[in-house]
């Protein structure tokens, strides 16, 4: 049989992406490593299965991806989920006054909008924590940079 075809290369993938996506749900368990993960499986799936880079496995690759974002992710799972509260808090109160006149209507399309970039900016941030080496803040920013520029 021979190894290097096309069809065994599609298995190899697609194994690949079956185990780093089990490892994603084991490392997400605890939900304050949940960027973290989420970076690492960012990383492992692009750089390693896709991209040029298939020499140091699944496993290992995505160890030390989620090793070297551990703490920054924690902090920013942290702050995802602080922003989070805040966004459905506000969701609700507009919801509230919403039912009462047409100030609540204005309101909540506020709020919806806000939800919507912070939703997005929630989506960028494991990519580029992968990405780049920085400060909480500028991960942040970057994130809602990109979020505002391609949502």
């Amino acid at each position: 049989m021979n190894y290097n075809s096309p069809f065994i290369s599609m298995l190899e993938t697609i194994a690949n992406m079956l185990i780093v996506s089990f490892l994603w749900l084991i490392f997400s368990l605890p939900v304050i490593t949940l960027v973290s993960s989420s970076c690492a499986l960012y990383h492992t799936t692009n750089k390693i299965i896709f991209g040029p880079g298939r020499g140091n496995g699944v496993w290992k690759d995505f160890f030390e991806s989620y090793k070297l974002n551990l703490i920054p992710g924690i902090k920013l799972t942290l702050l995802v989920i602080v922003a989070g509260l805040f966004v459905a808090e506000g969701l609700w109160t507009g919801y509230q006054i919403y039912k009462i006149n047409i100030w609540g209507m204005l309101y909540m399309l506020l709020g919806i909008l806000v939800s919507a970039v912070v939703i997005t900016t929630i989506v960028y941030i494991p990519p580029i924590l992968s990405r780049f080496y920085a400060s909480t803040l500028s991960i942040v920013r970057m994130a809602a940079y990109f979020a505002l520029e391609k949502p």
